[in-house]
């Protein structure tokens, strides 16, 4: 991988939303609608990270229905997406988000949508 890639991806990962993203989608796939309930931001918020983390390789969407259901791609860059995720799950308190992913998986992706949209 060449270095400015490198830099740029670690300039990217510089805003605290795209790391949460990556700790929840590290942990489960999950749509725009469950990420904004699980971060609390804004939908077109979470949508303009997603683009950018889609576009350096970090996760991927796939169409599943009504919903684009997005993954963290693990062997991706090199193998370097592996080695951020275990330092963000290191240095991120990720305990509060695993309660938050525990309660999605309860009520259903259908549910969570509805909730976020109002």
């Amino acid at each position: 991988m060449e270095s400015e890639r490198l830099c740029e991806i670690f300039k990217l990962l510089g805003d605290p939303v795209k790391l949460e993203i990556i700790g929840i989608l590290s942990l489960r796939s999950s749509s725009v609608c469950e990420l904004v309930y699980l971060i609390g931001k804004s939908q077109p918020c979470i949508s303009h990270h997603l683009k950018m983390l889609r576009a350096y390789g970090l996760i991927e969407g796939k169409k599943r229905g009504r919903f684009t259901i997005f993954s963290f791609i693990r062997e991706g860059n090199n193998g370097l997406n592996e080695e951020l995720v275990n330092i963000i799950r290191k240095y991120t308190p990720l305990e509060e988000v695993i309660k938050k992913v525990k309660e999605v998986e309860e009520i259903g992706r259908e549910e969570i949508c509805r909730k976020v949209k109002g």
